[in-house]
């Protein structure tokens, strides 16, 4: 399952790389484009934390904001994403809002109701960043190991984790003793997406576009070819976009 095995990594990367400032996460049909990406992490370091003698806590990705509900067990998941929204005020909305008819298929009780908590900033699991302080927290925090003890124990079976670990991580974050600093960088993580108003699209910050040489993750690459077709735009000489 996704987030007992980038749990795993979290555990390792802490305690194999100590002295890396940043450890990152990315999906495995994700391109980071390293050149843009280095020197923005470089650029970074001088973010001074909330307590002048600790170092930061920097969550860094596309930042949404959900709720989570610890224990959905009329779904038989644990962890389960709710009241999704591209801000905190539309997640907020959505906390409380019920989808489709009582009743019928496909209706979906309000998050609080079904025991949600209250929606936090999570980074989409197309790609995200850590500070070194950060993660520290996540890998070694008892309250963290318990929750994933737990979702390995004997319900395992009967209640799944077994999706959006990208909300997951965000709701470790959530619960870090200091004040975490978030980093969006929406407008450079983008699915891939061909389309005739490539040109314009790819400039435009939504999330399904070509690639450019500002995008710092692109997602969603189903092939070599996509692969080398996101690599061929993200260096430093702008390429003209060819749909065909």
């Amino acid at each position: 399952m996704p987030t007992f095995k980038q749990y795993a990594f979290f555990q390792h990367a802490t305690a194999m790389y100590p002295a890396v400032p940043f450890v990152g996460k990315i999906d495995d049909d994700t391109a980071p484009n390293l050149r843009a990406l280095v020197p923005f992490l470089e650029r970074l370091k001088c973010v001074e934390s909330a307590a002048a003698t600790a170092p930061p806590l920097l969550f860094i990705g596309a930042i949404n904001f959900a709720s989570y509900v610890p224990r959905s067990n009329e779904y038989g998941v644990r962890g389960d994403r709710c009241g999704f929204g591209w801000t905190l005020h539309a997640a907020l909305a959505n906390f409380g809002a019920t989808f489709g008819t009582r009743g019928q298929p496909g209706f979906i009780e309000a998050c609080d109701v079904r025991g949600g908590v209250l929606p936090f900033p999570y980074a989409t699991g197309a790609g995200y960043l850590f500070s070194a302080e950060l993660l520290r927290h996540v890998a070694s925090s008892a309250e963290v190991s318990g929750w994933v003890a737990d979702a390995a124990g004997p319900q395992h079976e009967a209640l799944q984790w077994q999706k959006f670990e990208d909300t997951s991580t965000g709701y470790f974050v959530s619960h870090a003793p200091r004040t975490v600093r978030y980093v969006d960088i929406g407008p450079l993580v983008h699915d891939i997406e061909c389309h005739v108003e490539g040109e314009r699209k790819r400039r435009g910050g939504g999330t399904y576009r070509p690639p450019a040489n500002s995008s710092l993750f692109v997602h969603n690459l189903k092939g070599p070819s996509a692969f080398a077709f996101a690599w061929e735009h993200m260096q430093a000489t702008t390429l003209p976009y060819d749909h065909a």
